[in-house]
């Protein structure tokens, strides 16, 4: 059988969501703006669901 690849991507929005967020810094207290995709290609379309985010001062 076949088996496609799904590409999920993260990226970080300016606050008026027009374009990405070229500087990854905040203050403690700002709101991340985040934009979730996966892309499916030929798959049958999906939604993506993100539960939480955390934020750390480490990776």
């Amino acid at each position: 059988f076949s088996e496609e690849k799904l590409v999920f991507s993260l990226r970080l929005m300016e606050e008026n969501w027009s374009t990405e967020k070229m500087t990854p810094t905040f203050q403690l207290g700002d709101r991340a703006h985040l934009q979730a995709q996966v892309h499916t290609g030929s798959h049958v379309p999906l939604r993506l669901f993100v539960d939480h985010c955390v934020a750390t001062l480490t990776p």
